[in-house]
């Protein structure tokens, strides 16, 4: 499934490292698939990802109760980049509440030259 989603889908939903996985299939065909990773024995960090041919159909809503429901006792914390607004849309059909903002800024190692 994994493969049938672009690289930047794919990174952003960071299912790669997630150890837990739960899927969604249509006719035996996994179409989403969410999962979460235990941080700190506290918190559940989830990650839900659909192929394209299957989006807006409500399938990263069930995922992700999915996996929220296998981690009882876990803080679930949900993570939308600012480009992705059904990611976000999600997170809120979900119940969850924005906390903030993060920024990443990519620093160039090589040195201006002197004059």
């Amino acid at each position: 499934m994994l493969d049938a989603c672009n690289e930047s889908d794919r990174d952003e939903s960071g299912l790669r490292e997630m150890s837990t996985r739960f899927a969604v299939q249509d006719d035996g065909r996994p179409v989403a698939l969410a999962g979460y990773e235990v941080w700190n024995d506290e918190v559940a960090h989830l990650g839900v990802l659909v192929v394209p041919d299957a989006r807006g159909r409500g399938l990263a809503l069930t995922a992700a109760r999915t996996a929220m429901d296998h981690a009882p006792g876990l803080v679930p914390q949900w993570r939308a980049s600012v480009e992705n607004p059904v990611s976000a849309a999600v997170a809120d059909r979900l119940g969850f509440v924005r906390a903030g903002g993060q920024i990443a800024i990519e620093v160039s190692r090589s040195r201006p030259a002197r004059a």
